[in-house]
C-alpha cells in the first residue's frame, strides 16, 4: 500500500513538473511574442519609426520625430519635420502631448487618445504639373536585402491600424502654392474626434485667416467649418466666413475624394465689390453683392452657378451715362443710382457667362441682355429703354436710335465688346452719331428755303451733304 502510495505521489510530482515546464515554455513564447510584435514598436526610437512609417503611408513625407519621452501610457515630444515631393512638400509639428490605449491591440489596432499639438505648419501644393508616365513596369525589388527589409516592415507592423481618437490643435498655419499666387491660412484652431474604428471623423475648425497675393484675400476672416470624413467623403454640414466688415460666406456639401467629385452649394451675403474691382471700375461702380451659388467638380470638369443681386449700386461717370447726360443736359445721368441689378451666372472653363441681366433706374432707364467673359475679353449684347421724353431731348434718338416701342419705355440695342480694362460700347456713338446728324439737317433745312421749282435739287444736295457729314463724323469716331 505505501509503494502505491508512493508511486501515486511520484506522478503527481512528474505531471505538475512537466505541467509547469510546458506553462512556463508558452508564458516565455508569449513574452518573446509580445515584446518582438507589440513592445518592441513603442520602446526607444521604434516607435518613432512606427510613427514615420504611418505618416509616410498617408502623405509621401519622408520625416522623423525629436526624441519621445513615455511616461506611463503618456507620450510627449518636442515635435515632428518632414518633406515630401507630392501635394504636401513639408510638415512640422510644435509640441505634441499625447496617451496611448492598448486595449485593442488584439484587434490589430492602436488608439491614440488626448492628442495636443501646440502648432502645425504645412506647405501644400496646388499647382497643375504635366504628367510624367513611367515606361518601367512595377516590379518587385530584386535585391533580397530590400526584400528582407520589406518583410522586417511586414513583420513589425502587425498593428495594421493606428486610430487617432481625438486631436487639438492650437495655432496651425498652412501655405499654399498655386498656379494664381501663394494663399496664406493662419490662426487655424481644430479640434478632431474619432466616431469609432475605421476613418470616421467629426472635424471642427475655428477662427482662420487668409492672405495672398490677390488683395481681396486678406478680408477673410473667422473662416469657421464643422464637417466630419469617411472613406474619403468629407461632408460638411456648416461653413461660414466673414468678408470685410459686413460680408458673409455660407456653404455646405459633400467632396468624394476618391472619385474626384463635389457638390457644394452656398450663398454670398453683402459682399463689398470695390475688393474686387481694379482699374478704372473702382471709379464707376459701387455696390453690395448677394448671391446663391452651387459648385460641382466631375472629374476634370468644374462649374459654379447661381443668381444674383446687387444692392446700394452706384453708376460713375461711364462713357454712355457722360454721353447721356451732355445729350440731355441732364447731369444726373452722371452719378446714377440703381433701383434694381439682378442677374443668372455660370462659370466653367476660365469663361464667366452672365445672362438674365436686369439693370433699373427708376423712370430713366432699364438695362436687359446677356455677356460673358473670357481671357479678359467681354462680349455682350444688351438693349437699353428710356422713356419717351428723354429719347426726345436727344437729338435725332428718337427717330434713329430708340426706335423700337415696348411697354413705356422706347429701346436700343447695345453691342458690347473690348476688354475688363477697356470696355467699349457702341450706343455712344450712335448717339454721337444721330445727333450730328440731326442738327446738321436741322441746319440746312432752315438755310435752304428757296422757291418752290428748285426743292428737288435742294432735297437731293442735302442728303449729299449729310451722307459727308456721317462719313466725316464716323472716321473721327474712328468707326
Amino acid at each position: 500500500m505505501k509503494h502505491d502510495s508512493s508511486e501515486r505521489k511520484v506522478c503527481c510530482f512528474r505531471s505538475f513538473v512537466l505541467t509547469s515546464a510546458v506553462l512556463l515554455s508558452a508564458c516565455s513564447l508569449l513574452l518573446i511574442f509580445a515584446y518582438w510584435f507589440i513592445a518592441k514598436p513603442f520602446i526607444g526610437e521604434n516607435f518613432g519609426s512606427f510613427l514615420n512609417e504611418k505618416i509616410e503611408n498617408k502623405t509621401g513625407l519622408t520625416g522623423k520625430w525629436k526624441p519621445l519621452h513615455w511616461s506611463g501610457l503618456s507620450l510627449m515630444s518636442e515635435g515632428y519635420k518632414g518633406t515630401g515631393n507630392q501635394q504636401i512638400t513639408a510638415l512640422e509639428l510644435g509640441q505634441l502631448k499625447s496617451s496611448l490605449s492598448f486595449r485593442d491591440l488584439f484587434k490589430g489596432g492602436l488608439k491614440i487618445r488626448n492628442t495636443t499639438i501646440s502648432d502645425l505648419y504645412v506647405e501644400i501644393d496646388l499647382r497643375n504639373k504635366p504628367v510624367v508616365e513611367s515606361s518601367l513596369p512595377n516590379q518587385e525589388p530584386s535585391d533580397p536585402s530590400l526584400a528582407q527589409v520589406k518583410k522586417k516592415k511586414n513583420r513589425e507592423s502587425l498593428l495594421s491600424y493606428l486610430l487617432l481618437e481625438s486631436l487639438e490643435l492650437r495655432n496651425g498655419f498652412i501655405d499654399f502654392q498655386t498656379d494664381d499666387g501663394r494663399i496664406e491660412m493662419g490662426n487655424i484652431e481644430l479640434d478632431l474626434h474619432s466616431k469609432g474604428w475605421g476613418s470616421h471623423y467629426d472635424i471642427l475648425l475655428r477662427g482662420a485667416t487668409l492672405k495672398g497675393e490677390k488683395a481681396w484675400l486678406s478680408e477673410i476672416s473667422r473662416l469657421n467649418v464643422q464637417s466630419s470624413i469617411q472613406d474619403e467623403i468629407l461632408s460638411i454640414d456648416q461653413a461660414e466666413f466673414h468678408f470685410g466688415e459686413e460680408g458673409k460666406v455660407l456653404a455646405k456639401g459633400i467632396w468624394n475624394q476618391d472619385t474626384d467629385q463635389a457638390s457644394i452649394d452656398g450663398s454670398l451675403e453683402q459682399i463689398d465689390l470695390s475688393k474686387f474691382l481694379s482699374g478704372n471700375w473702382v471709379n464707376h461702380f459701387s455696390g453690395k453683392l448677394s448671391s446663391t451659388f452651387l459648385f460641382e467638380k466631375n472629374s476634370n470638369r468644374q462649374s459654379v452657378h447661381g443668381e444674383a443681386r446687387l444692392e446700394n449700386v452706384q453708376l460713375r461717370a461711364l462713357p454712355i451715362l457722360d454721353q447721356l447726360a451732355a445729350l440731355t443736359k441732364n447731369k444726373s445721368f452722371r452719378e446714377l443710382p440703381l433701383d434694381q441689378m439682378t442677374a443668372k451666372w455660370s462659370y466653367s472653363d476660365e469663361s464667366l457667362s452672365v445672362y438674365d441681366l436686369v439693370i433699373v433706374s427708376q423712370d430713366v432707364l432699364r438695362l436687359e441682355g446677356r455677356m460673358s467673359v473670357k481671357d479678359q475679353r467681354i462680349e455682350g449684347d444688351l438693349r437699353m429703354g428710356i422713356t419717351p421724353k428723354i429719347a426726345r431731348s436727344i437729338p435725332g434718338a428718337e427717330e434713329n436710335i430708340f426706335t423700337q416701342s415696348e411697354g413705356t419705355l422706347l429701346w436700343a440695342p447695345i453691342r458690347l465688346s473690348g476688354t475688363l480694362d477697356e470696355p467699349k460700347e457702341d450706343l455712344s456713338e450712335r448717339l454721337i452719331l444721330a445727333a450730328g446728324k440731326n442738327l446738321l439737317s436741322e441746319w440746312l433745312g432752315k438755310s435752304s428755303e428757296k422757291p418752290s421749282d428748285q426743292a428737288p435739287a435742294n432735297s437731293e444736295l442735302k442728303k449729299q451733304l449729310l451722307d459727308q457729314a456721317e462719313s466725316i463724323l464716323k472716321q473721327f469716331l474712328g468707326k
